[in-house]
């Protein structure tokens, strides 16, 4: 059990590990941790990349995991004032290219499920896979 709790706490998921990163004409806040191939959680609406605290212990521990917050949530910034599921594809595809990630993972809940859809349709060559759940 105290093995378990030290894999928890190597892969805490924390504000420190926050940062930002210049892409599509935004400032974007995003928490990374582990190591491996890229996954991209993309959180829900009205809720920031925190809602997915929970899960990125056990992520973390076979993925190099990515939890930005989305255009106009938490702390990224939405210089425009404009929201679309397109947009927020954009924003995503910069923030892969930006971080020079090759066929990241892409998992989305609810809002962040149909950002995931929008990559699809619009970068089909973007992500090695896409998972979407909705609410």
């Amino acid at each position: 059990m105290e093995e378990e709790v030290t894999m928890v706490q190597k892969h805490s998921f924390s504000a420190e590990q926050g940062r930002y990163i210049l892409v599509n004409g935004l400032k974007m806040y995003f928490e990374e941790c582990g190591s491996g191939k890229p996954l991209i959680l993309l959180h829900g609406g009205t809720v920031t990349s925190s809602m997915w605290k929970i899960h990125i212990p056990f992520f973390a521990q076979h993925f190099r995991v990515f939890a930005p917050d989305s255009r106009g949530h938490g702390r990224t910034n939405n210089p425009t004032g404009e929201f679309s599921y397109r947009l927020m594809a954009d924003d995503v595809a910069a923030f892969v290219q930006a971080m020079g990630l090759t066929k990241p993972f892409i998992c989305g809940y609810s809002d962040g499920g149909q950002i995931a859809l929008e990559i699809g349709m619009c970068y089909p060559n973007l992500a090695a896979a896409l998972v979407v759940g909705a609410a």
